[in-house]
């Protein structure tokens, strides 16, 4: 059936519809591990090329890492942005999985280390959710690594990235 054969149809709020922005999930599929210096890497599937505008951005993160690393984080833009961000995770001072359950939230900014933390053999994840607005284009990253180097820090598998462009 072709839709100007239907009873009624009007093909003037087929022309004006307008689909919302609807968030598009990056999800890590395998665990990417051995991170097991300071120096901050870009995680290969948490990331996306954000264009000028305003952009919602939230996800999980699951890890292991020893406790006398931490676990390092950045929220990056190669481009000209600013954004803010809140997360939940664990107490950096955390040393057993009951510490680790009182986590905390911290505010952090884009393009700014952060330390959340670590605890041996017990895989822990944060959450997080921010704004992100973009006035020139650039790849937006998730970057990791070790606080100290001392181990072998896992992203494990089902970190994801949600993010969505405001209208």
């Amino acid at each position: 059936v072709v839709p100007s054969q239907v009873e009624g149809y009007n093909d003037v709020r087929l022309r004006n519809f307008t689909a919302p922005n609807l968030p598009v999930d990056l999800i890590r599929t395998t665990d990417h591990a051995a991170v097991t210096t300071t120096t901050l890497v870009a995680d290969d599937v948490l990331q996306f090329t954000a264009g000028v505008g305003t952009y919602l951005v939230e996800g999980e993160l699951y890890y292991i890492c020893p406790a006398a690393a931490d676990f390092k984080y950045r929220f990056n833009h190669a481009g000209t942005a600013t954004g803010k961000f809140a997360t939940y995770s664990v107490n950096t001072a955390a040393t057993t999985s009951d510490q680790a359950q009182s986590g905390n939230w911290k505010a952090t900014q884009l393009n700014t280390d952060t330390v959340a933390g670590g605890v041996d053999s017990i895989e822990l994840g944060f959450i997080f959710q921010g704004t992100l607005v973009v006035t020139a284009s650039g790849l937006f990253t998730v970057q990791y690594a070790e606080n100290t180097a001392s181990g072998s820090l896992i992203l494990k598998t089902a970190s994801r990235l949600s993010y969505r462009k405001k209208t």
